[in-house]
């Protein structure tokens, strides 16, 4: 049931009732008002048009489309027939200050929808006042207020995304950070690219431009991710008054094709052997061979990676240990829940402890005194550097190979001190390369409940984002576990 005041442009005040299926009910003068920043779709029904302080016109019935008739509310009494609601910040109702009337029509008649904050009736049974008002001026004046930037202040992109960051720092992980951190650079540089030195001035059709440039560097599911960060970041420069209300729901990303979802980027295990015998061959001890080992043997996120100390090597048991240790900077994923000893087994093993002895490692120690195993010359790397680093160590190019993209080596923009090493199409991420070694885990008989102690990761989360196998190749593990192989 929807039921609200409203004034029509006989200067009539009126009790507009909606009822589902034809039903109707007489109401007193006025309802409790809720708030709310919907829009509200009224379905097929009969609207019972009451008239209130006036005995000249006579009581009529309407029938009303919900094709043609929807109505913008800021303050709506009682809620929807339907019971549905669709959140829509960008509607002109999110936008208009509390008090405007909002505009509808009824059977082709122009009305005016308001609140008891207008009327300044918070209780039954007080009259109603209110002098009649000229439609046409008001819609005008509607939508030049929802369309001014009066109100905004002005701010920088660089500015805004620095401000972003420092409001979500104390709330979310670094690993959280860092990826917003990331996607953002991108929206900077191409606010560069378009002269934006304003966030007042973005616009729905800006945001457009913006996904279909970041479209032709990345695969839908990564784009999908960037994107939910920029709309958080529009709702928070929009609450501190640095772009309209509701940009961030005008940001729609591409849809995904059936099926495809993150475990669809992984690496396989046959690229996978032949990065670790080129590095084993040509770059033994080096940090991208023992990078690409443990990724691949353990399936461990980059922030266990990066967390890994020199003391944290087991020699007698070829294994490594990891700890949660977040007030020495480095943390796991799920805290100390996520602390474990994960084994490695000789051979790769002592990929690790060649990396260690290697001449060319810098023997570094961090801030909180703790040394390292994996080091540059500023001391323990970051997440980014670990990133930046996978993904140009798994490029094709890296080991020999020619580009599959037709690409020159020499002006490709994912190679070069300058370059984007992830704008390499078949470039592979930490995590891609975690949903392959545990894809790989899977066809090899490891129990699913092995590789989730293992990986840390629940089982449910196991199938739904990090198991890759095609169903012929888990039909043929459940095959192998048969009795009698039958």
């Amino acid at each position: 049931m929807c039921k609200f005041y409203c004034k029509s442009l006989s200067g009539c005040a009126e009790l507009w009732e909606v009822g589902a299926g034809g039903r109707e009910k007489q109401y007193g003068h006025t309802a409790a008002a809720a708030r709310s920043n919907h829009i509200m779709k009224v379905d097929d029904c009969a609207l019972n048009r009451r008239t209130q302080g006036s005995d000249t016109l006579p009581e009529r019935n309407l029938r009303v489309s919900a094709r043609a008739v929807q109505f913008h509310f800021h303050h709506a009494y009682g809620s929807c027939l339907s019971g549905q609601r669709e959140n829509n910040t960008s509607s002109p109702a999110h936008s208009r200050p509390i008090g405007t009337p909002l505009l509808w029509e009824v059977g082709g008649v122009p009305a005016v929808a308001v609140s008891p904050r207008q009327t300044g009736r918070e209780t039954p049974g007080l009259p109603y006042q209110r002098d009649t008002m000229d439609y046409d001026n008001q819609r005008q004046e509607t939508s030049e207020s929802s369309e001014s930037n009066d109100d905004l202040q002005p701010l920088p992109p660089e500015e805004g995304v620095t401000r972003f960051l420092r409001h979500r720092e104390p709330s979310v992980r670094d690993s959280t950070l860092s990826n917003a951190r990331t996607r953002l650079r991108y929206f900077t540089e191409w606010c560069e690219e378009r002269e934006i030195e304003n966030l007042n001035t973005l616009t729905g059709r800006d945001l457009a431009d913006f996904v279909a440039w970041r479209r032709e560097d990345i695969a839908a599911i990564t784009l999908q991710k960037q994107l939910s960060t920029i709309r958080v970041a529009l709702r928070w420069w929009a609450d501190i008054e640095a772009v309209r209300d509701g940009l961030a729901e005008k940001v729609h990303a591409p849809e995904l094709p059936d099926g495809a979802n993150s475990r669809d980027v992984h690496l396989k295990p046959a690229r996978a052997d032949r990065m670790l015998e080129h590095y084993g061959t040509y770059q033994p001890g080096s940090r991208e061979h023992v990078l690409l080992a443990l990724l691949w043997r353990t399936g461990m996120r980059r922030g266990a990676l990066r967390s890994l100390d020199e003391d944290d090597l087991r020699p007698d048991d070829h294994a490594v240990v990891l700890r949660h240790r977040i007030e020495e900077g480095t943390r796991l994923k799920n805290g100390e829940s996520g602390e474990r000893w994960v084994y490695l087994g000789p051979r790769w093993y002592q990929v690790v402890e060649r990396y260690v002895q290697n001449p060319n490692r810098p023997d570094v120690t961090d801030e909180s005194g703790r040394s390292p195993l994996l080091t540059t010359r500023k001391g323990r790397p970051t997440g980014d550097t670990i990133y930046a680093n996978v993904c140009r160590l798994t490029q094709p190019c890296e080991i020999g190979r020619e580009c599959p993209h037709d690409r020159d080596p020499g002006t490709c923009e994912a190679r070069g001190v300058d370059g984007h090493p992830a704008r390499c199409p078949s470039s592979r991420s930490p995590h891609a390369i975690r949903r392959g070694a545990i894809t790989h885990h899977l066809n090899q008989d490891t129990p699913p409940e092995t590789v989730s102690e293992r990986m840390d990761v629940s089982l449910d989360v196991l199938y739904e984002h990090y198991d890759a196998r095609t169903e012929r190749e888990k039909m043929d593990v459940r095959r192998e576990q048969l009795p009698g192989g039958e």
